[in-house]
């Protein structure tokens, strides 16, 4: 077997050796049995706690899982044997699926319900006109009731389903309650009785109002599960103060028919609102923070 001379750097300064290394044997096994041989006469390479062993030859790296015989060694030039830091390997960053919503997802939504709002507002006035086919006060309000609820989920479907969030048959389901979510305002009114108070008819008008704008949010909301179920939450609070907000405006003195309208567009805003824009506002920018946090860098020590 030949001999080779094997340079380190140990607690006593620079130091050379001579070593008999077999050619076939790995070069990994042999090099941990002449630190062994360094440490019992009192040697030990210089480094740092972690570091791990490196040798090279004629300048050049030598892999430490190979036999010298297929690495081109030979004792014409010494062996150099160091302690190096071990490499480190960055873990790869995270990657954020991305987002099917933009922030039209959020600026479209009340737009949409107040206009379908307002197409309800003047089929209602066509409905309670004195030409109107329907001569009932009672079928004029429950149609009336009615058309609310499904002109503003059918407006807020439409835009819902053009913009890829919920298929047709979805839409046309959230559609139908909607409209039927008018008899809730409906129903309360009549609870009042034929002959109420002004204190309960503003009553029941809010409590009406309170119904119909929380069955619509969270009835176009629901099928939105990817945004969590904070939107629940979100949706029957902000449809509270639509509800709310809503029954106070119809309720204002002056001009019923222009109370009226703004009282619609405003439940249909906030419904919109309500349903989609603050959950899918949050959901964006729950992402968008998630996207730009600092990806961990921590090294992973290689085996």
């Amino acid at each position: 077997m030949p001999s080779y001379v094997i340079e380190f750097d140990s607690s006593h300064g620079p130091e050379r050796r001579l070593f008999t290394l077999d050619d076939d044997r790995t070069l990994e096994i042999q090099l941990f049995q002449v630190l062994e041989e360094l440490r019992q006469s009192g040697r030990v390479l210089q480094g740092a706690p972690g570091d791990e062993l490196a040798a090279s030859w004629n300048g050049n790296e030598l892999t430490m899982h190979a036999p010298l015989s297929t690495l081109g060694v030979d004792g014409s030039r010494p062996l150099v044997l160091r302690m190096r830091p071990r490499p480190t390997v960055v873990a790869p960053a995270a990657r954020v699926p991305a987002s099917r919503y933009t922030m039209r997802h959020v600026v479209l939504p009340p737009v949409e319900g107040a206009l379908g709002a307002l197409a309800a507002w003047g089929l209602a006035g066509f409905l309670t006109d004195l030409r109107s086919p329907i001569v009932s006060v009672d079928r004029a309000d429950l149609a009336v009731a009615v058309l609310l609820g499904g002109a503003i989920g059918l407006a807020l479907c439409i835009g819902s389903m053009i913009r890829g969030v919920v298929r047709a048959p979805v839409a046309v389901a959230c559609t139908v309650v909607c409209a039927l979510s008018g008899l809730l305002l409906l129903a309360a009114l009549a609870f009042a009785g034929d002959a109420p108070t002004v204190r309960q008819f503003l009553l029941a008008r809010i409590v009406g109002w309170l119904l119909l704008a929380v069955a619509m949010a969270l009835t176009i909301t629901a099928p939105l599960g990817d945004l969590g179920s904070a939107r629940w939450a979100e949706a029957t609070v902000v449809a509270l103060c639509a509800g709310l907000l809503s029954a106070l405006v119809a309720s204002l003195p002056g001009v019923s028919e222009l109370w009226q309208a703004v009282a619609f567009l405003v439940c249909g805003a906030l419904v919109g609102g309500a349903a989609l824009s603050i959950p899918i506002w949050r959901h964006v920018g729950s992402a968008t923070g998630a996207s730009a946090l600092p990806h961990s860098s921590t090294p992973v020590r290689a085996a």
